[in-house]
């Protein structure tokens, strides 16, 4: 290791205990009560939920989400997404919904027995294309294929992507896996996925490989899990002109009118990218409520609803930015 990527190494694992002991801090004091606003609604962001713990993007695991749900349950309630989207929230109260994106199968197998056992209602987006195949996104393939590479060896990055040579080695593996998904994120579809299969390739068999669920098991979820679109693709739609959206969100409808049997009126945009005209579309089309990003509470009673994206490995990162703090060192 040379000495600029050693002082780039030790400045990372200096931000890293930072932010360990001020999320620490936050859990200990129960801070949350101070930070959730009443009147607020904070619908969470969350993606993957898995026992296996992921260098290179991290799952929660169940246990975690188990403890987030209770520790939030003292907080306020939890809601479906159409009654916030519908009814302003209580000047007395303090509202949580909980929010899927990518449809995932870990979903059914773990984050839905602890949302269960809560008795609370959650919202599920899904994206067609897996959907109907069963693979997951392009980049939880990613990530998958890098976590089975032996020994988190990344030589095999430098040889597939030489420009992107630093990337694979600033910061800790989670830093690396994004940067890395980031550039990768910038070539042509069918370059992304010839790279993703040559470095599975050079890994290690994967036996439980992640997918996405499938028409039957979505049919068969319980009423208390309300299904929406996360575009066709999974691409951005930052940049997309009003043609493109649309041609992207006709696959959505396929999905749910011709093989799920229900209308489709939740939509969440894939990466927080959209452009106005993309909602006005939404809107026109039917679709009751608008999901983005945003990282912002909300007040409640209208379609379109910002979320706060819960993600990291710590149990006060997850609980402080689900009431909207972010804790930054560095």
């Amino acid at each position: 290791m040379d000495r600029g990527a050693r002082r780039s190494a030790i400045r990372s694992c200096l931000r890293e205990a930072l932010k360990s002991a001020a999320y620490g801090a936050f859990s200990s004091a129960h801070l949350e009560f101070f930070a959730a606003r009443r009147g607020t609604g904070h619908v969470l962001n969350l993606h993957r939920v898995h026992p296996d713990a992921s260098p290179f993007w991290p799952p929660i695991h169940p246990d975690q989400l188990d403890w987030l749900i209770g520790r939030l349950k003292h907080v306020g309630s939890f809601v479906d997404i159409k009654e916030l989207a519908s009814i302003p929230v209580p000047a007395t109260e303090r509202i949580f919904v909980l929010s899927f994106d990518d449809g995932y199968a870990d979903f059914l197998q773990y984050a839905l027995p602890v949302i269960e056992s809560h008795g609370v209602p959650s919202n599920l987006n899904i994206v067609a294309q897996p959907t109907l195949t069963g693979l997951p996104i392009w980049s939880a393939r990613l990530y998958d294929a890098l976590s089975h590479l032996e020994g988190g060896d990344l030589d095999v990055i430098d040889r597939l992507l030489p420009e992107a040579r630093n990337l694979s080695r600033r910061g800790s593996l989670e830093h690396m896996g994004f940067a890395i998904s980031n550039h990768v994120r910038q070539l042509p579809i069918n370059e992304r996925l010839a790279v993703i299969e040559k470095i599975e390739e050079a890994g290690r068999p994967n036996l439980d490989p992640v997918r996405a669920l499938t028409v039957p098991e979505i049919t068969a979820l319980a009423p208390s899990v309300h299904v929406g679109a996360h575009g066709g693709t999974h691409e951005s739609m930052a940049q997309a002109s009003v043609s493109e959206f649309e041609a992207d969100f006709k696959m959505c409808r396929d999905l749910f009118e011709n093989h799920l049997g229900r209308p489709l009126v939740t939509y969440a945009f894939p990466l927080g990218g959209y452009r106005t005209e993309h909602l006005d579309f939404l809107r026109a089309s039917g679709v009751e409520q608008i999901l983005l990003v945003g990282e912002r509470t909300t007040k409640g009673g209208s379609p379109v609803l910002p979320r706060l994206t819960i993600g990291g490995r710590l149990r006060g990162q997850f609980l402080a930015k689900s009431v909207g703090v972010a804790i930054k060192a560095g």
